[in-house]
């Protein structure tokens, strides 16, 4: 029974990491002809049916970060380092980008 119910999660964390794969190549290929209304919509959708997938904040943080909506941008960041493990490839380059932001901000 145990072997049979490994297989099935197996399964699925198979499935999801494809279907996030291909929501990121989607996303990709919004961003890079600019439309990133569609990005935006696309991630908010991964987002919405997977809040506990780091990609998606990372997607939207990255989409947010080309509109110039630094505050979106910076959030989805920060949502992405509280989800993504520490191993992750992307998360050096968020902290720095976030590192960066704050050290570039005005006082109010």
């Amino acid at each position: 029974m145990k072997s049979k119910k490994s297989e099935v999660e197996q399964k699925v964390t198979e499935l999801v990491k494809t279907k996030q794969q291909e929501v990121q190549l989607k996303v990709s290929g919004l961003v890079q002809n600019r439309q990133y209304g569609a990005a935006l919509e696309a991630a908010n959708d991964c987002a919405a049916s997977n809040p506990n997938m780091p990609e998606c904040q990372l997607m939207l943080g990255d989409i947010h970060g080309k509109l110039n909506h630094r505050a979106e941008s910076e959030k989805h960041y920060a949502k992405f380092l509280t989800l993504a493990p520490a191993a992750h490839p992307q998360r050096a380059r968020v902290v720095e980008l976030l590192g960066n932001a704050s050290a570039t901000r005005t006082p109010e």
